[in-house]
């Protein structure tokens, strides 16, 4: 009986993660049809570069940041 509130929960949560970055999803499915070869490439703990396509990290208190970026060659 209390599985059915945590699946619940879950749902709403995947779904508001997949609403929050259907924009960088399209950009990211654009360049696999522009370009040979994408990948996701480790980039440490660096400040949001806007014109980069990443998934920024929004901690509480502090600047956003990026871990990971999405390059093509």
């Amino acid at each position: 009986m209390i599985i059915a509130p945590i699946v619940i929960i879950f749902a709403l949560m995947g779904g508001l993660f997949y609403n929050d970055t259907e924009e960088f999803r399209a950009a990211v499915a654009n360049d696999k049809e522009l370009h040979d070869s994408c990948e996701w490439k480790y980039v440490g703990k660096k400040d949001l570069d806007p014109t980069a396509k990443s998934l920024p990290l929004v901690p509480p208190v502090g600047e956003p940041y990026v871990v990971f970026k999405h390059t093509c060659k």
